[in-house]
């Protein structure tokens, strides 16, 4: 009897040893990981999404911002081949139209191949709701599950939990995507860090699309005077009225400074809407702001 404790408590402490060494291992495996790694050293991270058309987020650990793009004409050719080759092959257009290659290639594919702009509402939604509603983070977990063990995902668990635990930390105004989201044109270029602005100030200009009159002179008070008490550097070189009326409000960057146009989105309280980029050398203003008939000045002045 005496010995069958005996070997019982051996076998115990076997396979205590044994889990806590396959623990340590996978802690030291994760800890140098293609994706812990650059994360740890302020790295810009890019995963490719294999929607129609296919994109790529680029996620900059530094600023905790993260911009989409796409590959332009390169995509259409990407739709025979495996999940990887087709992701290669995207992040291939983008090394094109960058200048920059990158490895290693990380992808996921929404169940069903969606379309971009479904995938694109579907993780606002996710981003907005989670905080509110935790389950959601199950059903976004076996999602992903789904995914990987049917092919549609090459990122390995832990690393995905990493990348989870770092998206929930934004919202939706921390990310940037290009103005035309059909992936039909080629990317103008893709940023391997946050564009150097010639200007501390931040120039924009300010286009009232609510129907109502005197919104975007409004606004333009209301910035002149985040400037004035230093709040944020700020100059609105001209205001006017929209082309037409918008039911939401958005700013579109011209010039690639999205950590100063997140930190502006946000003092105007557009914090659900991602901000657009349509970059140009040509741009008198480092960006738009559209101002939606769903706007409310901030009461704070």
């Amino acid at each position: 009897m005496e010995n069958k404790i005996r070997n019982a408590q051996s076998v115990g402490r076997l396979i205590m040893f044994a889990a806590l060494l396959c623990t340590i291992l996978l802690i030291i495996w994760h800890y140098n990981s293609k994706i812990s790694l650059p994360l740890r050293n302020g790295r810009e991270i890019r995963i490719v999404v294999l929607t129609v058309p296919p994109a790529v987020i680029a996620y900059n650990p530094e600023n905790m911002k993260a911009s989409v793009f796409f590959a332009g004409e390169i995509t259409g050719q990407t739709s025979s081949g495996s999940n990887l080759q087709e992701a290669a092959a995207v992040m291939a257009g983008v090394a094109q139209s960058s200048g920059a290659a990158y490895a290693p290639v990380y992808y996921f594919m929404p169940p069903g191949k969606k379309e971009w702009r479904d995938f694109r509402d579907l993780s606002k939604e996710w981003l907005a709701a989670w905080k509110t509603n935790p389950l959601m983070l199950a059903k976004y977990f076996s999602g992903y599950l789904k995914a990987y063990l049917s092919g549609n995902s090459n990122i390995p668990t832990p690393d995905f939990l990493t990348l989870t635990l770092e998206l929930t930390r934004l919202q939706a105004v921390d990310f940037s995507l290009p103005l035309n989201e059909s992936g039909k044109t080629a990317s103008a270029n893709m940023p391997q860090a946050q564009s150097a602005a010639v200007s501390n100030t931040l120039v924009v200009e300010v286009l009232n699309a609510t129907g109502k009159k005197g919104i975007a002179l409004e606004v333009t008070k209301y910035l002149r005077s985040l400037n004035e008490r230093g709040i944020q550097k700020i100059d609105v070189l001209h205001y006017d009225n929209y082309r037409k009326t918008e039911p939401k409000s958005r700013i579109i960057g011209h010039t690639g400074r999205l950590e100063e146009l997140s930190r502006l989105s946000s003092r105007l309280g557009l914090t659900s809407s991602e901000i657009l980029s349509d970059k140009s050398k040509f741009a008198y203003t480092d960006a738009t702001i559209i101002i939606g008939e769903d706007f409310s000045l901030p009461r704070s002045r």
